[in-house]
């Protein structure tokens, strides 16, 4: 969670705890709440991750292509860029099927 979010969380909390533990729907609501945001904040951060770790795969790929194109044989690819020599094959051989 946003450090400045989660500032004003525990403000709110340490301020207004004691006036709604008064009312139980209103503490069921607060409790509610927390529980949505904390979601929330969960779906955020895990499709953040999901996106940097496709952004990483697209970057490995695109160098793979690149070192094929300069004629670096895959053995030395996959070597290099410590990935399998099976994603360097399927890579060559989707660039010459594709023409390129």
């Amino acid at each position: 969670m946003d450090a400045t979010i989660q500032k004003t969380n525990e403000k709110m909390h340490r301020t207004f705890g004691s006036l709604l533990s008064n009312d139980k729907e209103t503490l069921r609501m607060y409790h509610l709440r927390e529980m949505g945001m904390s979601d929330y904040t969960t779906a955020i951060n895990t499709a953040m991750e999901k996106g940097e770790a496709k952004g990483i795969e697209k970057g490995k790929q695109e160098d793979i292509r690149n070192l094929l194109d300069f004629g670096m044989p895959p053995q030395q690819v996959s070597a290099a860029l410590k990935a399998p020599l099976s994603m360097v094959d399927r890579i060559q051989e989707e660039t010459r099927n594709s023409g390129g």
